[in-house]
């Protein structure tokens, strides 16, 4: 699964797929430990790391200078 999100590529508009990554990613999900939304002691999954999106940068170069 995380490959596949890795892989999955969306231009143009915002997706979850950074959470979800983050999601399986995580040591406590690996090992089953995650507990539902309820729980105060869950991990924050909403923290994501910037990306070298070259396709979307070299879009954006070109909507802008055409």
């Amino acid at each position: 699964m995380d490959r596949a999100l890795r892989e999955f590529r969306i231009r143009g508009v915002k997706t979850n797929i950074p959470f979800v990554e983050n999601v399986v990613n995580h040591p406590r999900f690996r090992a089953g430990e995650v507990t539902p939304p309820s729980s105060t002691s869950r991990p924050n999954f909403s923290v994501f790391p910037s990306r070298g999106d070259r396709a979307t940068k070299s879009s954006r170069i070109l909507a802008t200078h055409s």
